[in-house]
């Protein structure tokens, strides 16, 4: 009769283990999205179309949402959403779990409601301090980091101005002068590796080669500490 009774708790144990062992580990992830409200007519995104961007199936993953308003200077408030990482296991509860995940969601989307508006068109446009700042942020997490910005990139501040012609030309004709300029007027982390950049903008066609040009420059400031930036509205459909 023991020996019944300790192969019964063994078994039972060894079914707990494996279910464990079995489970994928959680992983944090963090995705911050950044909206310049300098022009008044921009794209203001719901939450659902930054959410759906959110790459986490396994429901005990840690999440970290923040959403940065670009505005006149770089010294602006994010707004931030965390829960975190729990373990997977028999003692998990995963009814309790979604629920955390559905009141963060929520306090998100009415958060984006309340704060990712602007009447009218602002002085000056800090943009590229604005996302250094939350790169250097990202760079000291681990995880899965992702940034989407959106963005026309007409940086109006002590920085650059696309709207002074002179500066303008010098873009166009002397990048690497301008991407020096850039640089040297903030505070790099020296490692990106990791952080995905996503860019989101239409141009139109009078906006497009100064848009290029600007991408060109995010693009090897950011790839030349590791990180990744694309472009567009891109999303993968998992079927």
């Amino acid at each position: 009769m023991k020996y019944l009774q300790h192969l019964v708790i063994i078994t039972v144990l060894a079914i707990l283990v494996l279910g464990c062992a079995n489970q994928t580990p959680s992983t944090l992830h963090s995705l911050t999205v950044a909206v310049d409200l300098s022009e008044a007519d921009g794209f203001r995104p719901k939450a659902d179309f930054i959410l759906d961007r959110l790459e986490s199936d396994n429901i005990f993953d840690g999440i970290e949402i923040s959403y940065i308003p670009i505005i006149d200077t770089r010294y602006t408030e994010r707004h931030a959403f965390t829960l975190s990482k729990s373990s997977a296991g028999w003692l998990s509860n995963e009814d309790s779990r979604r629920r955390s995940r559905r009141a963060l969601s929520t306090q998100f989307r009415d958060t984006l409601a309340k704060y990712c508006v602007n009447d009218k068109p602002l002085k000056y446009s800090a943009i590229f301090g604005t996302i250094v700042t939350e790169l250097n942020r990202l760079a000291s997490k681990q995880g899965v980091r992702k940034l989407i910005l959106i963005s026309d990139l007409k940086e109006h501040s002590p920085i650059f101005s696309i709207y002074d012609p002179r500066q303008a030309r010098r873009l166009l004709k002397y990048p690497k002068d301008v991407q020096a300029r850039f640089e040297s007027m903030v505070r790099l982390a020296d490692n990106y590796k990791g952080i995905n950049v996503e860019l989101i903008h239409l141009p139109s066609p009078e906006e497009e080669q100064h848009f290029s040009a600007m991408v060109a420059l995010y693009r090897a400031v950011i790839e030349s500490r590791g990180g990744t930036l694309t472009i567009g509205n891109q999303k993968t459909v998992k079927l």
